[in-house]
């Protein structure tokens, strides 16, 4: 109950206030916002999807079309009874460099902040929960800021080990917090003191470095390789990695008073003037 209190007198004084938006409406908003696509391809023989982010002239963005695409395909993922795992790439030989930074300029105020943080949160969150073994591949430009987020919603990161390829939580860097569950997550992976200095320093890690704090689980040159790691992981009885999977979900889940507690303390930050003034200098790539 005092934790309770307490996270709502933080919200209060330091976080967005105003109402939910319900889920059709953030989803039927955000849909007007931007190109690309997310694409999704299920092999029911093997019982593995993979999922592409695809807008390979901005290294795979996420625009609020592509969010939306996102949230329709992690519901029907969690209908698919022939699964058993999941891999997540981008277009092109890229990952993901965050947001969509055309996008993010349009709707640059706390409410639509908000909002679309809320979608996100619940389409990573239930991607994290579904009874399949993820495994994204993160090559080309890396996964950065938004990317970085996405990545920590699966159950394992395999990496590229090419010295252009970088993860790396450049949230502080754009005058932002992170929105879509990603501070969470990181802490799981990484424990709350490695978190903290890589939040705060916004450094780009390669995958040597990854792997040393287990941020990333291994290398990984191509994702024909990718696919065959994922393959030998969920190589037994599909009922009972489903069984594990979402047995572990249950053990892991957070509070959820804390996934609205980041969303509404992010909201402020997202188009407050340092954040405006990072994206008039473009500064996430620099």
């Amino acid at each position: 109950m005092k934790m309770v209190h307490h996270q709502f007198n933080v919200v209060e004084k330091y976080g967005f206030n105003g109402p939910a938006t319900p889920l059709p409406d953030i989803v039927e908003w955000l849909s007007r916002y931007g190109e690309g696509s997310v694409d999704l391809i299920k092999n029911s023989e093997t019982g593995i999807a993979h999922v592409t982010l695809n807008q390979v002239k901005k290294k795979n963005c996420l625009s609020g079309k592509m969010m939306v695409d996102f949230y329709h395909i992690v519901e029907d993922l969690e209908q698919w009874t022939d699964g058993k795992g999941i891999i997540l790439s981008g277009a092109g030989g890229t990952f993901c460099s965050g947001g969509d930074l055309d996008v993010v300029r349009q709707i640059a105020n706390p409410e639509s902040g908000f909002k679309m943080a809320s979608l996100m949160h619940y389409t990573l969150n239930k991607l994290k929960n579904l009874p399949l073994i993820s495994v994204c591949f993160i090559s080309g430009a890396g996964a950065i800021g938004g990317g970085a987020e996405v990545a920590t919603a699966c159950d394992y990161r395999l990496m590229s080990n090419e010295p252009n390829t970088k993860i790396g939580f450049v949230h502080s860097k754009m005058g932002i917090a992170p929105a879509w569950g990603g501070l969470l997550r990181l802490v799981d992976i990484v424990g709350s003191r490695q978190a903290l200095d890589l939040l705060l320093s916004a450094r780009l890690l390669s995958c040597d470095e990854a792997c040393s704090i287990n941020l990333v689980d291994s290398q990984i040159d191509s994702l024909d390789s990718v696919n065959v790691w994922l393959q030998d992981k969920v190589k037994f009885d599909k009922e009972s990695i489903r069984a594990i999977k979402l047995t572990l979900s249950a053990c892991s889940e957070k509070n959820r008073a804390l996934t609205e507690l980041e969303q509404r303390l992010f909201a402020p930050t997202w188009g407050c003037a340092a954040n405006r003034e990072m994206l008039r200098r473009a500064i996430k790539h620099k």
